[in-house]
């Protein structure tokens, strides 16, 4: 028996397949930028179990790219530990928990936002091979991981690329309520154009040139993310490298916003804390704030303590997302611990068992 459940063992240990429980990857997997060009990097989760937890680092080279933007909007992680801090470092931590756990397909992660440097070259966006994931078995049990990590061509750009902007959607680095979408480039009669509006940003315009030029409006769009393609064509017949714009839309008000009250007693009137969460599908929450009746509007953080001299009335709190959508929620702060009333309730129950007891000592003094 020893030597079948060592040769079971050694099976194991040496076999060449294994069973992932889950991939975390970066999308696109492969993709060729040009110099200057600002581009996005999505991290997804698909899992065979159901899980509640992640550990890991996204490496990337900073010789290549500068890390403009972190997005956890529409993340399947709800509760973020440590939230991911904008540095040339090369890493990004992240360290986030879901508590409902997931299970299932490309289960969204975070978005990450990159500019290229002025260098060509092929580079790597990478997975820290210390990642851990866990299991929603209240336990903390971590899961085998493959991690798949993307490649990327860095390409130099032709010499003549046209400047889009947008008065709407002026930095593309930023969500913005705003559901239109317009892009102008200067007027240059020596090309043709050919683009088109996208929610892909790996697609190229096609080569068939367009009539209306140089000032495009996109109007009731939905929330999400959009790249405008711009490809010239000079006078040769030659299409240059196609150049792109982003444009972040958030319309929508974050959802699932809950205020609760830690240690409250409805009989004393305790009250410690306000914890509150809330979700955002699309860019994410950007902070929450509190407006007492006396006070102006201040920024706080869960938990938050409640000031005593301010208990026993109504406050506004208020959700803001990355797009300045808010949602407002009231709530009614119990009053201090009242003491006066606790010594009263002592002081009447002492006057009961007093009067009891006088009551009783009446009793016997007249029998006898």
């Amino acid at each position: 028996m020893k030597k079948i459940g060592l040769l079971i063992f050694v099976i194991i240990l040496f076999s060449p397949l294994q069973s992932w429980a889950a991939d975390l990857f970066i999308m696109p997997q492969n993709l060729d930028v040009y110099t200057g060009q600002s581009f996005v990097v999505e991290i997804f989760i698909d899992s065979k179990e159901k899980i509640n937890a992640i550990e890991t680092e996204i490496i990337w080279p900073t010789d290549k790219l500068i890390l403009e933007n972190i997005n956890n909007g529409g993340s399947v992680f709800d509760l973020w530990v440590t939230k991911p801090i904008i540095e040339q470092t090369g890493k990004i931590k992240i360290i986030a928990g879901a508590t409902k756990g997931f299970v299932g397909k490309n289960n969204k992660v975070a978005d990450i936002f990159f500019r290229t440097k002025d260098r060509s070259g092929n580079f790597d966006i990478v997975l820290d091979e210390q990642t851990k994931i866990l299991k929603a078995d209240g336990q903390g049990t971590e899961v085998k991981v493959n991690l798949m990590p993307a490649n990327y061509g860095l390409v130099e750009g032709f010499w003549y690329m046209p400047i889009i902007t947008s008065k709407n959607q002026p930095d593309e680095n930023k969500w913005y309520s705003n559901k239109i979408f317009d892009v102008h480039w200067q007027k240059n009669s020596e090309y043709s154009y050919s683009y088109l509006l996208s929610r892909d940003q790996s697609v190229i315009p096609d080569e068939d040139p367009e009539e209306v030029l140089y000032d495009i409006k996109y109007e009731n769009l939905d929330d999400g993310l959009y790249y405008f393609h711009l490809r010239a064509r000079d006078k040769n017949d030659n299409w240059l490298s196609k150049v792109t714009r982003r444009a972040m839309i958030d319309s929508t008000r974050p959802e699932h916003f809950e205020v609760a009250i830690t240690g409250h007693d409805k009989y004393f009137g305790l009250g410690n804390s306000l914890i509150f969460t809330a979700y955002d599908k699309n860019s994410g929450i950007d902070n929450f704030q509190i407006k007492y009746s006396d006070k102006s509007w201040e920024i706080i953080t869960s938990p938050y303590k409640i000031n005593k001299k301010q208990c026993k009335q109504e406050v506004i709190i208020r959700v803001f997302d990355k797009a300045g959508n808010f949602l407002d929620k009231s709530i009614e702060l119990p009053g201090a611990f009242n003491w006066q009333l606790v010594l009263l309730i002592v002081f009447v129950f002492i006057l009961i068992i007093i009067l009891i007891l006088y009551l009783i000592f009446r009793r016997r003094h007249a029998r006898s």
